[in-house]
């Protein structure tokens, strides 16, 4: 169960590159993004969750769905806050709108947070629901009815084209880091036939 929890997953780092590369329906590739932002997470919460059941012994239907769910509703509520509190922290304050390396900084800072012993939920899924109130700023602040009619028609993504450009760009980078720690991790003294072996 272990072994299928760490391979059972399609890894986003792969899947987001490919999605963009191919000739795909906007709706179709957003789907499976989301699919491999999930199944990312998914795979670590029942891989940590398999790990407790072995070292401990003691399976627990109860405990194991718990955790799960405690994981992710929590991580979710988290991150629309903090990403609507954003947003409109945003719109209010034109000139952070350029600053892009602070909602750099407030991504950094909700994922430490709650991945921390304080909430112990899952990052991941904490940015991805700020990265969904962002990219939906337009939708969100239309509703608002705070928002005066001079503020309303001024209303626009509070991701500029150079913001999105730029955390294009940050994603990329993140992604190429991820695949030379990968390589840097394989050591080749090692017989790594059978590891290759169970893999296929």
């Amino acid at each position: 169960l272990l072994f299928g929890m760490i391979l059972g997953g399609i890894s986003s780092a792969v899947v987001i590159p490919l999605v963009k590369m191919l000739p795909l329906n906007k709706k179709h590739g957003s789907t499976l993004m989301l699919e491999s932002a999930i199944s990312d997470v998914l795979c670590i919460v029942g891989a940590m969750t398999m790990m407790n059941i072995i070292v401990s012994g003691q399976v627990s239907g109860a405990e194991v769905f718990k955790n799960i769910i405690s994981s992710f509703s929590l991580a979710l509520l988290v991150g629309a806050i903090v990403g609507l509190a954003w947003t409109f922290t945003l719109f209010k304050f034109k000139n952070l709108r350029r600053a892009h390396l602070v909602t750099i900084a407030v991504v950094i800072a909700l994922y430490a947070f709650v991945e921390s012993p304080f909430l112990e939920a899952s990052g991941a899924i904490a940015a991805l629901a700020f990265g969904l109130i962002l990219g939906n700023s337009k939708t969100i602040l239309s509703l608002n009815k705070k928002v005066t009619e001079e503020e309303h028609s001024e209303i626009i993504d509070v991701l500029s084209q150079s913001a999105q450009s730029f955390f294009t760009e940050i994603s990329f980078f993140v992604k190429v880091f991820f695949f030379v720690y990968l390589g840097i991790l394989m050591d080749f003294s090692q017989p790594i036939i059978f590891g290759l072996a169970a893999v296929i």
